[in-house]
């Protein structure tokens, strides 16, 4: 793995953390919880090198809810989000390689938790 796929890995983790402190402290920008909420450190420490979307989706339980950034059709992180409105906000972020998991991110009021394969 090269120092600029690397970078670009850290800077990623970077924007994910930045995001879920920024709408921890602001409560989450909007009302209520999520009728979604799952334990996403638990699904966090499931997941594993090469799953495709389908084995990520079923460990959490839903599809995802927060996002999904789609880079140059070969690799999509997608976000999941539980606990929105509350001091439990927690996000996830799993990294998609040609279709498999190739790295996860965990960001909320549990800690910060990474691993890239």
């Amino acid at each position: 793995m090269g120092k600029t796929h690397s970078r670009r890995r850290v800077i990623a983790f970077l924007a994910v953390s930045a995001t879920a402190l920024g709408l921890s402290a602001c409560g989450g920008g909007g009302g209520g919880s999520d009728s979604a909420d799952g334990d996403l450190y638990a699904a966090f420490d499931k997941i594993d090198q090469g799953m495709s979307y389908e084995q990520v989706r079923d460990i959490i339980g839903f599809d995802y809810n927060a996002g999904k950034d789609d880079f140059r059709g070969t690799r999509i992180d997608y976000k999941w989000e539980s606990g929105k409105g509350s001091s439990q906000y927690t996000v996830l972020s799993v990294t998609l390689d040609n279709g498999r998991t190739s790295g996860k991110i965990v960001v909320g009021y549990k800690g910060n938790n990474s691993k890239f394969w």
